[in-house]
């Protein structure tokens, strides 16, 4: 039972990790166009 819980457990933080490998660069991109300078690191506003 404690063998079934662990995988299941590692199986979740797996997926969780591959999520965030995917998603996160989606979000900062989408972040980063709303950048009105030329360099994505100055920030100058909408």
């Amino acid at each position: 039972m404690t063998q079934s819980f662990a995988r299941i457990l590692g199986l979740r933080a797996i997926l969780v990790l591959v999520f965030a490998f995917l998603y996160i660069p989606i979000a900062v991109l989408v972040a980063l166009s709303f950048n009105q300078g030329g360099l994505p690191t100055v920030w100058s506003g909408f």
